[in-house]
C-alpha cells in the first residue's frame, strides 16, 4: 500500500495511516514458510539416513559379519528419540512465530502511541498476557475497528497463547502443574486443532505449524487493515 500524502504537510498527514503502513505487514512473514520447509526437510533427510544406517547395522549383526550389537542398540535408541527431537523443533518454531506476532503488535502500539498520543499510555495497562494488553490498547485507546467477537483468528490466537505458555513454562506437558490444563485440553481435542497428545505431552507437527503461521498472518493482516473509529 502506497502512502500518497506529504509527511511534511500537517494538513495532509494522518499519523494513524503512517503508523499502520510503516511496518505491520504480514507478507514479511513469508520467510517463515521457507524456514518451516527447511526444518521439515532436515528431519526427513536425517531420519532417512539414520534408518538406513540402522538397517545396515542390523543386517551386519544378524549375518555375523560384525560384533556391533552395542552400536545397533544405540542406533535403535536414537531412532526412537527422533519423534521427540522433531517435536522440540516444531515447538520452537511455533514459539518463534508467536513471539514475532507479539513484537509486531508491540511495535504497532508504540508507533501509534508516538504518532497519535492519547491520555492513556500502553504502560498504564496492567494484567493479562501481552497480546491481550496490546489489543486492548489498540481497541480501547487508539479505537481501531476490530471486533474480537467477530474474528475467528482472534479466537485461535487465544488458544495459541495457552499452547505457547504450556510449551515455555511447562515443557509442553498438559498436566496438573499447568494452571490452564482444562482450557488447553479443550483446544487440543478440538476437531480442527491439528494437535495430539502422547501421554500428557502436546505434539506439534509440520501441519500444525503451517496452520498456525497462516492464522497469525491473517490476524496481523486484519489488525493492520482495521480503520480508526472517529471519536468526539
Amino acid at each position: 500500500m502506497n502512502i500518497n500524502w506529504n509527511l511534511d504537510d500537517p494538513d495532509n498527514y494522518d499519523p494513524w495511516q503512517a503508523a499502520m503502513n510503516s511496518k505491520l505487514e504480514w507478507k514479511r512473514m513469508f520467510s517463515f514458510d521457507d524456514y518451516l520447509a527447511t526444518i521439515v526437510s532436515f528431519w526427513e533427510n536425517a531420519l532417512e539416513k539414520h534408518t538406513q544406517y540402522t538397517s545396515d547395522l542390523y543386517w551386519e549383526v544378524e549375518s555375523g559379519k560384525t560384533e556391533m550389537q552395542g552400536e545397533l542398540d544405540y542406533a535403535l535408541f536414537e531412532e526412537n528419540k527422533f519423534p521427540e527431537f522433531e517435536n522440540d523443533s516444531f515447538s520452537s518454531f511455533f514459539v518463534m512465530i508467536y513471539s514475532y506476532m507479539e513484537s509486531e503488535l508491540l511495535w504497532y502500539c508504540r508507533n501509534l502511541e508516538k504518532q497519535n498520543p492519547q491520555s492513556m499510555l500502553l504502560s498504564d495497562l496492567a494484567g493479562g498476557n501481552s497480546v491481550e494488553k496490546f489489543m486492548t490498547y489498540l481497541i480501547k485507546v487508539q479505537h481501531i475497528e476490530f471486533s474480537k467477537e467477530k474474528s475467528p483468528e482472534w479466537a485461535k490466537v487465544k488458544d495459541f497463547t495457552l499452547l505457547r505458555n504450556c510449551i515455555v513454562h511447562n515443557q509442553g506437558r498438559v498436566d496438573d502443574s499447568f494452571s490452564k490444563k482444562k482450557e488447553l485440553l479443550k483446544f487440543i481435542q478440538g476437531q480442527d486443532s491439528k494437535l495430539k497428545l502422547e501421554d500428557t505431552t502436546c505434539i506439534l507437527d509440520k501441519n500444525f505449524c503451517s496452520y498456525a503461521l497462516d492464522i497469525i498472518k491473517r490476524f496481523l493482516d486484519s489488525v493492520a487493515a482495521a480503520k480508526k473509529t472517529k471519536v468526539p
